[in-house]
């Protein structure tokens, strides 16, 4: 495995675990309760994934930069709201919280271990 491989592999499963946190936080202030954790792991993952992936390979795609920088952004604020059909308010907070959540990974791992390439337009 490649050190890209490997980084990309840690940063999924790191943005994974913030990630289900988040839903399962945000989902547990709706009247219902909160989405089961297994549940949100694994919406979390897949979003994970997507995003880091298109995000990391859409330029060697061939994707236009609009889209490789757009696509991921969009999976992460919209598809969780989608599927746990979480109401105005409790969408706009996921989306605050899950917004402000890849800068704060990205420099926990450039303070921890040096790699910036999670956000690499993200100078710190």
């Amino acid at each position: 495995m490649t050190d890209s491989t490997f980084h990309i592999v840690v940063y999924i499963i790191a943005s994974t675990l913030v990630l289900a946190a988040i839903i399962w936080g945000v989902t547990r202030l709706r009247a219902w309760g909160h989405a089961p954790l297994g549940h949100a792991l694994m919406v979390a993952g897949l979003v994970s994934a997507a995003a880091i992936l298109i995000g990391k390979y859409g330029s060697d795609w061939g994707m236009p930069w609009y889209v490789y920088y757009a696509a991921p952004l969009a999976i992460t604020l919209l598809v969780p709201p989608l599927v746990y059909h979480l109401d105005f308010l409790r969408g706009l907070i996921y989306a605050v919280i899950a917004f402000l959540a890849a800068p704060a990974i990205h420099l926990v791992f450039v303070k921890l271990t040096g790699w910036s390439d999670y956000m690499p337009f993200l100078k710190l």
